[in-house]
């Protein structure tokens, strides 16, 4: 409401009134609308799957995943990874990220769980347009309703992770 308010309130006045303002009005203009363009972040708890094992498995066979929560896959190497959902029973979003952490793709992935032939899979698997050095795996359309794009970096040290929006 506030918010609303001292918007409605700046755009009604010209520059030379704003700087009559209070300083207390201006100070918390301010900082509502710098600190989302500054820092803004989306926090996420995550699975890590480094192994090759671990990243053959991934999500498959789950049929539930909570909010703000999903899988990391770690690989080794840079490489152009193919994404699949074999044996996967939940929709999911897919961002692939550099090797510093930065989102370069976004995908959304469909389950289907009453098809198991892995040839279907491997046919339809999602690749990387380039060599990544991460999958993160999300409920479907997480990234989008995180305002989370292209640009964006994940922070994760091995404990707590984060997404660092870029410049909004």
């Amino acid at each position: 409401m506030i918010f609303s308010y001292i918007l409605a309130d700046v755009a009604i006045i010209s520059p030379d009134q704003l700087a009559c303002l209070p300083m207390k009005r201006f100070c918390l203009l301010f900082f509502l609308l710098a600190i989302p363009l500054f820092g803004r972040e989306t926090t996420l708890t995550l699975e890590h799957a480094r192994t090759p094992e671990q990243r053959t498995k991934g999500l498959a066979g789950r049929s539930f995943l909570s909010p703000d929560h999903g899988m990391l896959f770690h690989f080794d190497l840079p490489q152009r990874a193919c994404i699949w959902m074999h044996k996967t029973l939940i929709d999911l979003s897919l961002a692939y990220l550099d090797d510093k952490g930065s989102i370069r793709e976004i995908h959304e992935l469909k389950a289907y769980p009453n098809i198991q032939d892995p040839a279907f899979f491997a046919e339809h698997c999602v690749a990387a347009g380039f060599p990544c050095s991460y999958a993160l795996e999300m409920n479907r359309n997480w990234f989008t309703a995180h305002g989370i794009g292209v640009g964006d970096r994940l922070v994760w040290d091995g404990n707590q992770a984060k997404i660092v929006h870029k410049n909004n």
